[in-house]
């Protein structure tokens, strides 16, 4: 499946016909960009029309993240995007600033609202700048909320850059993860701000030293079968035609994956 963050300057049929150029199954769309598209005169009925036209799904519906703040409506515009594009999860993170409120709580709500509409929930960690930056703390916190939903985003970039537990990611339960953001990155970090360097700062699958084939091999070894979303965000690579990055995106994930 193709990111919403690798084609961050593209149009909605820019993205499809990129993601058909690369060979993709489907996309993923953020709620933003859902509001935007609205604006324009696009309805969900005209998005999904554009999408299985082309034979593409879309699968992914990022983001949620009110529940971590304690509002329980806030994320309600991601789920009834998902529903209405027939999506599979709803991507989820805890607040960037550190805080979490209503914790567990909040994430086992959210679950019971995302299988109203359909959805499984997928919680992506995030190092140094979330209360949940790891894998071990992500996979215990969608254990104590007891959701059959309520599922994990291992994001590649997070596994390498933060605390890069090989045990931790043989436990666990190939049921709890219920997809995985592809990437690669340099050996050290390009800018200091982690968040920065994660969204501009990746590289093509292959192309830098993340060890893919041991982290691939290590979830299958589990049973693992789900979402591969290639999650390549690159300021110089952004600049490349829609079609041509679809194309390169494409090649270098299905050959990383083909190891």
């Amino acid at each position: 499946m193709l990111s919403h963050y690798s084609l961050r300057r593209a149009s909605w049929e820019e993205r499809l016909d990129a993601a058909v150029a690369g060979g993709f199954d489907g996309i993923g769309v953020h709620v933003r960009e859902l509001q935007r598209l609205r604006a324009e005169g696009w309805t969900d009925a005209t998005l999904l029309a554009a999408a299985t036209g082309r034979g593409l799904e879309v699968p992914e519906v990022v983001l949620a993240s009110a529940w971590g703040t304690g509002d329980p409506a806030g994320d309600e515009p991601a789920l009834r995007a998902g529903e209405a594009l027939g999506a599979a999860y709803v991507q989820a993170i805890a607040p960037i600033d550190g805080a979490l409120v209503d914790g567990v709580v909040g994430f086992r709500r959210l679950c019971d609202q995302a299988r109203e509409a359909g959805l499984a929930v997928a919680l992506e960690f995030l190092p140094e700048i979330s209360a949940i930056e790891d894998l071990s703390t992500a996979a215990a916190f969608v254990t104590e909320a007891g959701r059959d939903n309520g599922g994990l985003c291992i994001d590649v970039w997070h596994f390498e850059r933060g605390r890069k537990d090989w045990a931790a990611l043989a436990a666990v339960p190939a049921e709890r993860v219920v997809m995985v953001q592809l990437d690669d990155g340099p050996a050290r970090r390009v800018v200091d701000g982690y968040l920065e360097d994660c969204m501009h700062h990746r590289c093509l699958p292959g192309d830098g030293v993340f060890e893919l084939d041991r982290f691939f091999a290590t979830l299958r070894g589990s049973g693992w079968e789900g979402y591969v979303s290639v999650e390549v965000m690159d300021d110089d690579l952004a600049g490349l035609a829609p079609n041509d990055l679809g194309r390169r995106l494409g090649e270098a994930s299905r050959a990383a994956l083909g190891r």
